[in-house]
């Protein structure tokens, strides 16, 4: 079978997978053998620790990262983190 877009790749420099130097499209894919980098393995088993890095690294600000949290949180899961962290009209009322 003939294929238009072929691929030359070559060995990376940690000695894991293959690395694409060459194809007929885009390629931004590592193509590896079984093996997890430290940030898929911390995205996957300490999502906070990620997130959290991502703005230590200048990657995003903490308003972004803020905003793309609080997108994807149901109505009920920021009343409960507001509250949980003393932030609800409850704590943040002024009493005279």
């Amino acid at each position: 079978m003939s294929n238009s877009h072929s691929i030359n790749a070559t060995r990376n420099s940690q000695g894991g997978g293959l690395v694409p130097r060459f194809c007929g499209f885009l390629c931004h894919i590592q193509i590896r053998k079984n093996e997890m980098t430290t940030e898929e393995a911390t995205f996957d088993t300490y999502p906070r620790h990620y997130a959290l890095g991502l703005v230590k690294d200048d990657y995003i600000s903490d308003k972004q990262l803020a905003l793309v949290l609080l997108k994807a949180m149901s109505n009920e899961d920021v009343r409960q983190a507001l509250d949980a962290n003393e932030l609800s009209p409850r704590f943040t009322r002024v009493h005279l």
